[in-house]
This record gives structure tokens, sequence and C-alpha cells, in this order.
């Protein structure tokens, strides 16, 4: 597909996306999508005056749109819980047989490391089969579950987390996410920042 036409069909599903009460929290946020769109754009129109040397950072730029558009698929899926209005009401396209796919494996070995900088840490853990990304949580309270706070996203088994102050003890969790829906949360992991 074009880039151009490629970039269309990202953007119509932004609109969709943008206030969308069926997905409040997408990961990536929007606004950081329409960023890159921006991006993107403004390279499409430099290359089109003549400047070529712009197609290579027009290219990395078509290379971060995809993965993230790659991202809000997954959590779309993951949110609509194999609802179909609310997969159509995100704009993306989906294929007709996707619940046909195994759930992603629960995420194992939540292990931490601390860096010397004050409030921050590195989660990593296992991967999980079939997934596609990974969404990470924490909270201060575990047993409470309204205090669960999604803190990102990643296709990697690694995220680094910050803002912590020092004594602080934090509990984590990790879903994977693949195109089935979500796997189960894992065990609570939990660290004191150093």
């Amino acid at each position: 597909m074009p880039i151009t036409k490629a970039i269309a069909k990202g953007k119509q599903a932004l609109v969709q996306m943008e206030n969308n009460s069926n997905f409040p929290e997408p990961v990536p946020a929007i606004a950081e999508v329409w960023q890159t769109v921006a991006k993107l754009e403004d390279l499409q129109r430099t290359i089109a005056i003549g400047n070529h040397i712009a197609v290579t950072l027009r290219n990395s730029q078509f290379t971060v749109f995809k993965q993230q558009l790659s991202m809000l698929v997954t959590y779309v899926n993951w949110k609509a819980g194999g609802d179909l209005a609310k997969l159509q009401s995100s704009g993306f396209e989906f294929a007709k047989h996707a619940n046909r796919l195994p759930v992603p494996g629960k995420v194992q070995y939540i292990k931490f490391h601390s860096y010397a900088v004050d409030g921050e840490c590195r989660l990593y853990w296992s991967a999980a089969k079939g997934r596609k990304q990974y969404v990470i949580q924490k909270t201060e309270s575990p047993a409470d579950i309204a205090s669960w706070e999604t803190v990102g996203a990643t296709t990697d088994n690694t995220f680094n987390v910050a803002g912590f102050t020092r004594g602080q003890t934090i509990y984590f969790r990790v879903a994977a996410i693949g195109t089935a829906g979500r796997s189960p949360w894992s065990d609570l992991a939990k660290t004191t920042v150093q």
C-alpha cells in the first residue's frame, strides 16, 4: 500500500478513536500518533518539492507510524473483548477469524533492576508466546482494584519506570496482549524504590 494511502487510512481510524468511550486510555496516546502523522505529512511535502534527502527520514517516521498503529490495534482488540460493535467503532479493519488464535500465555518471572538515579527501575519478564505487546500497570494498594494505573505498553519484555520516591513500595503487574485478546495478569511483583 502506498504511504499516502496508509497515512489516510490511519488518519480515519485516529478520528474515530479520538474521544471514543469504548477506548478511554489508548496506548500509545492518540495525540502522540497525530504528532507522528504531522511529521510524516511535512516530510511528504518536503519530498514533493524535490528534497529527496528527506526520503530516509520519512521512511523512518513511517515505520514509527506503523508501529504505533499496530499497538493501537492490539489495544483495541484487548479492550473490545470480541465485541464487534466496539471493534467497528475504532475505525480499524479486523480479520474475520482473529478469535481463532489463542490468547497469549500469562507473563512470568517479573524482575527488577534499580538504577543509580533515584526513583527509576527497569522491569523485565519472560516473553509470553503469542503476544504482540505487553501492558504494564502499577499501584501502591494491590487490593484496591480501582487503584491500578496503566503506566505504559511495550513490544519488548522490558520496561523502564520512573517518577517514584526513595522508599516507596510499588506493585506491578503485566499482561500480554495478542490478536485474540489479553492474557491473565501476571503475579504481582513488589519493589521498594532505592
